[in-house]
């Protein structure tokens, strides 16, 4: 048994650890958004780890190829940007939040309006629109 396979066997050792603790921690979870943001370690350690096992092992069997280098550097890469992504649209299905460009102009027009209206204490201007009678 080389370094290189007790390297390998500990990357996987790790990461079937942190596969275990993070499917008890999702078990006992009390809800659904509970849940998903359970998965970060899962997703965002465990799978890295065991594409450096996977690198670890080639590099020590078939020697350094740069182009199974790059492969998993992108791989890891990609992996964080997916599962960042897929994290944040699991979490607004579970409460249902949408956006609709209607509200968000609503509350920006709002706030606007707040921002324009004088401060207490001043003379405001009267509005030409709105004729006395």
């Amino acid at each position: 048994m080389t370094i290189s396979d007790i390297i390998v066997g500990a990357l996987v050792l790790l990461a079937a650890f942190i596969a275990m603790v993070t499917v008890r921690s999702i078990w006992e979870a009390k809800d659904a958004l509970t849940r998903v943001n359970l998965l970060s370690p899962l997703t965002g350690v465990a799978l890295p780890l065991l594409i450096i096992a996977n690198l670890v092992n080639d590099f020590s069997t078939k020697g350094f190829d740069p182009n199974n280098l790059v492969r998993a550097i992108i791989s890891i890469a990609f992996l964080l940007a997916v599962v960042s992504v897929s994290s944040f649209y699991l979490a607004r299905a579970i409460y249902g939040v949408s956006v609709d460009d209607r509200v968000r102009l609503a509350k920006e027009r709002s706030s606007q309006q707040e921002d324009d209206a004088p401060a207490e204490g001043s003379a405001a201007e009267p509005d030409p629109q709105v004729s006395e009678q």
